[in-house]
């Protein structure tokens, strides 16, 4: 009988500890970790959870544009800091990607390109038009052209999708849709490209 009570106490201990590792996230099947360090400061803004990542998921070329890959993540949390003016402290659920542009070959004449060019649809089928606005980085051609014409090396951007209709823990896949880059006559410069992130290669690790 005393067997029974102990192991009875030692899976009470467990569930105590699984529930404080998910720090209020109720339903959630899946650990997800604190952010402690992010490269966009991501948690200077808030207290922010990690539920899955993906690293190094490759380098496309798409006409002008090199596009390098670096790392996508799955975060949920709520922002402490007060600059979201229509939803501050609002839980907030979204999928980072972590992406650097550069030219490939010199480009005379001007074109488009810009955040509105990146879409993302997920695995629950959600289909997020283009980054967020406040939560990710900025890129123009303008940025290009600037790095070609001076040597400057390209720097690493964050482009990210808030989710309104799936949650963190629904996410498995997701894909990255960029649209080519537009010259000054409307005509697309390359093939768009189409890329998948596939969050079941990497958990939440920092």
């Amino acid at each position: 009988m005393s067997y029974i009570k102990v192991l009875s106490v030692l899976f009470a201990v467990v569930l105590i500890l699984s529930s404080c590792s998910n720090e209020g996230e109720e339903g959630s099947t899946q650990i997800p970790t604190l952010i402690q360090d992010h490269k966009f400061g991501l948690n200077s803004f808030g207290k922010y959870y990690r539920y899955k990542k993906v690293e190094d998921v490759g380098t496309y070329e798409m006409g002008p544009i090199s596009v390098i890959i670096e790392m996508a993540e799955v975060v949920k949390g709520r922002n402490t800091v007060k600059f979201r003016m229509e939803d501050n402290y609002k839980l907030m659920e979204m999928i980072n990607v972590q992406i650097k542009f550069e030219l490939n070959r010199e480009i005379r004449e001007g074109f488009a390109f810009s955040n509105e060019h990146l879409q993302l649809l997920t695995n629950t089928g959600e289909l997020i038009q283009q980054p967020d606005e406040l939560m990710s980085s900025i890129m123009h051609m303008s940025i290009l052209k600037t790095n070609q014409k001076y040597g400057n090396e390209s720097n690493l951007r964050q482009f990210s999708f808030l989710l309104n209709d799936s949650s963190a823990e629904e996410i498995d896949k997701a894909i990255l849709k960029i649209n080519s880059p537009i010259d000054r006559n409307g005509e697309r410069l390359g093939k768009g490209l189409e890329v998948e992130l596939d969050f079941n290669n990497g958990q939440g690790e920092n």
